[in-house]
């Protein structure tokens, strides 16, 4: 009995029509490949390119926003919980002798618009804790005595953002880009250059800004001392340690204000954790 198996016949040949057919989708297909990489690595080109003194100021904005993940990583500052520390030199901020420094730890829990939870206590004494909320209806505050105070809420219903990213993140410091003036560049000590970037108000003072020319992202600031501290003229922020997020973008680990040579204030960030849902009664005022 013999193995070999039945020889099969070829198949019929495509018809012309067909044949045609098949090589114009392979065309499209080949087509739609080089448009898609020639627009990615267009696209990727633009913003991996360093920012230029020469580039408009709606374009130096786009470059240093998209350094920090764009308008999708801005967005996932709209629901989840943050963690960071907080110190106050306060004979610096209000220029009172023996003062002893103000440290907490914050940790925030929010669902924008209208809802942010803010859980604080003491470094140097942990025993002191205070919590605060609003609910898009009223807001609320518990102190270390667990005093509860329920009062109208004066507006943060209307916060798009967490109001952590209002001291470093560019949609805040630069305004989203408006009344922006690109300066020139500036060598720094280490070597490395900076843009510099006016930020334009309604009226005197301007708020003057340093951003890296390779990374893009805010190295320093310079503007009026910041309100409630006291004194008169100029501080000076500086970021540094910055760190990627799981999605939301580029953080600085640690933000440090300075008076002169004096340090006013610094924020250590810590974490964030970025959620799909978060319970809607953490943000009611507690009743005992």
């Amino acid at each position: 009995m013999s193995s070999e198996q039945p020889e099969q016949p070829a198949p019929p040949p495509l018809p012309p029509e067909a044949k045609r057919s098949s090589r114009k989708w392979l065309w499209l297909f080949l087509l739609g490949g080089i448009v898609a990489t020639v627009g990615g690595v267009g696209y990727g080109y633009f913003f991996r390119r360093p920012l230029s003194p020469n580039d408009s100021p709606e374009k130096t904005y786009q470059k240093i926003f998209a350094a920090y993940g764009g308008q999708e990583a801005l967005d996932k500052w709209k629901r989840g919980v943050v963690k960071y520390e907080h110190s106050i030199d306060l004979e610096v901020a209000t220029g009172q002798r023996g003062l002893p420094p103000f440290e907490v730890s914050y940790t925030e829990t929010f669902s924008l618009p209208g809802r942010l939870r803010q859980d604080m206590q003491g470094i140097l004494e942990p025993e002191k804790r205070e919590t605060a909320g609003y609910n898009g209806r009223v807001e609320w505050s518990k102190n270390t005595q667990g005093e509860i105070e329920v009062r109208p809420s004066r507006g943060f219903e209307d916060a798009e953002y967490l109001p952590f990213l209002r001291f470093y993140h560019p949609h805040a410091i630069l305004q989203a880009g408006e009344n922006l003036s690109v300066v020139g560049v500036e060598t720094r000590p280490d070597g490395g250059r900076d843009l510099v970037i006016e930020r334009l108000g309604t009226g005197p003072p301007t708020t003057k800004c340093f951003v890296d020319m390779k990374t893009k992202l805010l190295r320093e600031m310079r503007g009026a001392i910041p309100p409630p501290f006291k004194g008169e003229g100029e501080a000076r922020f500086e970021y540094g340690e910055y760190r990627m997020t799981d999605g939301g973008g580029m953080v600085p680990a640690r933000i440090t204000a300075y008076i002169g040579q004096r340090r006013l204030l610094e924020y250590r960030f810590i974490s964030v954790e970025f959620r799909d849902h978060i319970d809607p009664t953490l943000f009611e005022p507690p009743t005992k």
